[in-house]
């Protein structure tokens, strides 16, 4: 039952794992590789966005500014779940 979030994003994946529910409980190293892969997930994502960035041309900047929000707002959510994701990124 909880592999039903492996395919719905990193949102998802923190609520089914990391909201405490006895049933998606993981052990502590369990749990800190999970914190250690998102917090990793989300590095990559804004280094992809600054590659992004750099490649990109007058006609995608649009594109990009929905990227840029979308990531920050993403990085707030998970706030919620991994604290240390707002000094990390």
């Amino acid at each position: 039952m909880m592999y039903k979030y492996v395919n719905s994003g990193v949102l998802s994946v923190c609520t089914a794992f990391l909201s405490g529910e006895p049933a998606t409980r993981l052990r502590s190293q369990e749990l800190q590789q999970l914190i250690a892969a998102l917090l990793e997930f989300m590095a990559v994502c804004k280094r992809a966005i600054r590659v992004h960035f750099r490649l990109i041309g007058e006609e995608d900047q649009e594109f990009h500014t929905q990227l840029v929000n979308g990531f920050q707002s993403l990085t707030a959510e998970l706030s919620h779940y991994i604290p240390a994701i707002l000094s990390e990124l």
